[in-house]
């Protein structure tokens, strides 16, 4: 089960606040309030591939106003 689900699970079976069932379910307010963006395969495909290129199990994420873009790592390395 997703923790969004989680909470609004807890909200509607214990007549709970938001904030509560956050709290009881360890997930931050603004996980539950935001909208989930589309999922885009080929964005995430080529994400992974530039990962596996410079050796890192997992993108690097730089979270913008819009969207989120794969960090250059090559500027954190120095």
């Amino acid at each position: 089960m997703q923790r969004r689900e989680a909470v609004q699970r807890a909200m509607r079976g214990h007549a709970i606040s938001q904030r509560r069932a956050c709290v009881l379910v360890g997930v931050d307010p603004k996980t539950v309030r935001r909208e989930r963006s589309p999922d885009n395969p080929e964005i995430r495909e080529e994400m992974h591939k530039i990962a596996e290129k410079r050796g890192m199990s997992r993108p690097m994420l730089n979270f913008g106003e819009d969207d989120c873009l794969v960090s250059d790592y090559a500027t954190f390395a120095g």
